[in-house]
């Protein structure tokens, strides 16, 4: 029988400005036996936990795996938020998925804009073409597996289309090719 936690959900656990490289007890029992409660309880009291992040806290929080779609966990700085989901469906086809996390289905995207902090996708932008380009590409090893090729011209389309809208210079070209 796994043991009951002593502390309340309602009350914010403490995070620790003064020690940001390590979580606390209570986060790092979050972390490893109740992951689907992080975001939640990020969310929960963000105004105060925002107000003590520091670079290093905000390194470790992003660094923590947490559930996405299809019953797999990752970090959280690789994934994306759900409202970008529709858009990411008109290229991708069959096993090729992106990490969407897992939210309260009665949320609205606009609650979870404060997860782009710790690297969370949340706009339609240039990083997340390129990754649902690199997904295809992983998923397909050669062109005589990819199904309908049609989607890679307009996925390309708006690659190149955010890409020069982009004020990010370095180092796209190569990963576009």
């Amino acid at each position: 029988m796994a043991a009951k936690s002593t502390w309340d959900l309602a009350t914010a656990p403490p995070l620790d400005p003064n020690d940001p490289a390590k979580l606390p007890v209570v986060f790092r029992f979050i972390v490893n036996h109740r992951p689907d409660k992080l975001l939640g309880i990020l969310k929960t009291n963000w105004a105060s936990y925002e107000r003590i992040l520091s670079p290093e806290l905000i390194k470790v929080i992003s660094n923590v795996d947490v559930p996405v779609t299809g019953g797999n966990n990752r970090k959280l700085s690789s994934t994306f938020l759900p409202v970008l989901a529709p858009r990411a469906q008109k290229f991708l086809r069959g096993k090729e998925r992106l990490p969407f996390l897992t939210l309260h289905p009665q949320s609205s995207a606009d609650e979870w804009r404060f997860l782009e902090k710790f690297g969370a996708c949340h706009t339609e932008n240039l990083d997340f073409y390129l990754a649902i380009l690199s997904c295809i590409s992983k998923e397909n090893r050669s062109a005589k597996e990819l199904s309908d090729p049609e989607r890679i011209f307009e996925l390309y389309e708006a690659i190149f289309s955010k890409r020069w809208s982009s004020e990010k210079d370095s180092g796209y070209e190569e990963i576009i090719r």
